[in-house]
């Protein structure tokens, strides 16, 4: 490589480290704007006329009768501190932090993928610019997408707070999940020799970081079990969709398949997290952004904006190394 292709592949690396590592650091961002919002909603509840209502639980031996305040109050806090957690593990690993991989990547000339929160960004990229282009493309054929109508912004940001960590269970973790953890047992039976107890702990660690233990253990990170799995229930998340009757429609199996098929890779490649961030990244963190002026701060409008614009920058450019890597991969083949 001549002296000023390595120095054009250098400047590439530097400028796409720092953009990446914008679109990483909005994510702590959007974090805190998503807990203003949530204490303003908190604040609406209290003084409005849900503090009067209470909510009723019954359970095996639990009987109780909360508030309105209490109840928002407690489900709000856990599910912030839920996506929080998920930051932080995402900041600090797997094998090093954010901050750590950056300086590291800059040494040695490369991107910092090692770290799960950069990876996610650009994996956010990746799946917004596709969806955008394939809606576009859908709509233009014909083939409506719909959408989902609330009746009020504070329903909106609860319901589309909760739904990432429900259908990321039930999309990821046990369709994907559960068949690693199976075929973990299967390709190392040293692990039923342990005892019960730490059986059940690295199991349990299997489900939620996969592609940390498969690499521990010496296994493939991704098998053709995984792309199986991966298939049939990025199908299933988009078919539910529209079967929800939420005002889907079928143009939007193929996105959501799409998306549904990069999350289970960051699931597989990082842990269960990754999924859970990118997930909230589309349901939580726009929806955050275009609530902003609820808390009466100016100039989100444009920052999200320009967000997005570096979003779909990032996409396109990450789509284009991929579909050259695999022309030489199939030129290499042939």
């Amino acid at each position: 490589m001549s002296v000023s292709d390595q120095k054009t592949k250098s400047a590439f690396y530097e400028v796409a480290r720092i953009m990446v590592s914008l679109l990483s650091l909005s994510y702590g961002a959007v974090l805190i704007l998503q807990f203003l919002l949530y204490w303003n909603a908190l604040t609406r509840i209290t003084s409005g006329n849900l503090v009067f209502r209470r909510f009723h639980f019954s359970a095996f031996f639990l009987d109780f009768t909360v508030s309105a305040e209490v109840f928002f109050t407690i489900l709000l806090f856990a599910l912030w501190l839920l996506y929080f957690g998920c930051f932080v593990i995402a900041w600090i690993g797997p094998t090093r932090n954010f901050f750590d991989a950056i300086r590291q990547s800059r040494l040695e000339g490369r991107l910092p993928t090692e770290n799960a929160l950069f990876s996610t960004a650009i994996l956010s990229s990746l799946i917004l610019s596709g969806v955008w282009s394939i809606q576009i493309a859908q709509e233009l054929g014909g083939i409506p997408t719909g959408e989902i109508r609330f009746p009020d912004p504070f329903v909106a940001l609860i319901s589309l707070s909760i739904s990432p960590i429900i259908e990321e269970i039930f999309f990821r973790l046990l369709p994907i999940g559960i068949p690693v953890v199976i075929h973990l047992v299967w390709a190392r039976r040293q692990i039923l020799d342990m005892s019960i107890i730490n059986s059940v702990a690295l199991l349990g660690y299997a489900l939620a970081f996969p592609g940390k233990i498969r690499k521990e253990l010496q296994l493939r990170t991704i098998g053709r079990l995984d792309y199986a799995t991966i298939t049939v229930s990025s199908f299933l998340f988009g078919v539910t969709h529209i079967l929800t009757g939420a005002g889907w429609e079928v143009g939007k199996v193929s996105t959501s398949f799409l998306a549904g098929a990069v999350f289970a890779l960051g699931y597989l490649k990082y842990g269960f997290h990754v999924p859970v961030l990118l997930h909230w990244f589309f349901n939580v963190y726009w929806t955050s952004l275009s609530m902003a002026y609820q808390l009466a701060l100016e100039g989100v409008d444009n920052l999200s904006a320009l967000l997005f614009l570096l979003y779909m920058v990032a996409g396109y450019i990450t789509w284009m190394i991929l579909i050259v890597r695999l022309l030489r991969r199939i030129k290499r083949i042939l």
